[in-house]
């Protein structure tokens, strides 16, 4: 409830309550996902970044859409931190390592958006094509699509 009622700085404190209460529960994870969410939102990326690399730390989370998701928002956080090169490998991490097709269409197009910004044009159009064929259902197929036609006449093709 406070993390929906935008009050990011009481979700940490009630984490800490609960897990205290409940140490030993398999869902702890979950708890460091939706802390680390507040963090992000507070523009504390490194402590954002610590939290959901205590998911992917906590056995109960390996292979789970939330370890994808927390993954997949380390990126992120790079990402609105314009580190180009840390952004891109994280979102590869969530290509590669998750078998969640919405996530990995997500890190594909997110890591074409960081090709761009190195000027590797290339490899942008490499990323938009992947998913377009990887993932043809994908919510982000059309900008996908608009991506590359740009990216291909950068890369003069």
């Amino acid at each position: 409830i406070a993390y929906r009622e935008k009050k990011y700085e009481e979700v940490p404190k009630l984490a800490g309550e609960l897990k205290q209460t409940l140490p030993k529960s398999a869902f702890v994870y979950q708890i460091e996902e939706l802390v680390g969410r507040c963090q992000k939102q507070q523009a504390d990326f490194p402590a954002a970044r610590a939290s959901f690399e205590r998911v992917l730390a906590d056995p109960q989370a390996f292979r789970t859409a939330t370890a994808a998701k927390a993954q997949f928002l380390i990126a992120e956080t790079y990402f609105l931190e314009e580190k180009w090169e840390d952004a891109y490998l994280a979102y590869q991490k969530v290509y590669s390592s998750y078998e969640y097709p919405d996530w990995q269409s997500a890190a594909l197009l997110q890591s074409g958006k960081c090709d761009e910004q190195l000027k590797q044009w290339k490899e942008a159009a490499t990323a938009y094509q992947q998913l377009l064929e990887e993932f043809p259902k994908s919510e982000h197929v059309n900008e996908a699509k608009q991506r590359l036609e740009a990216v291909k006449q950068k890369a003069g093709k």
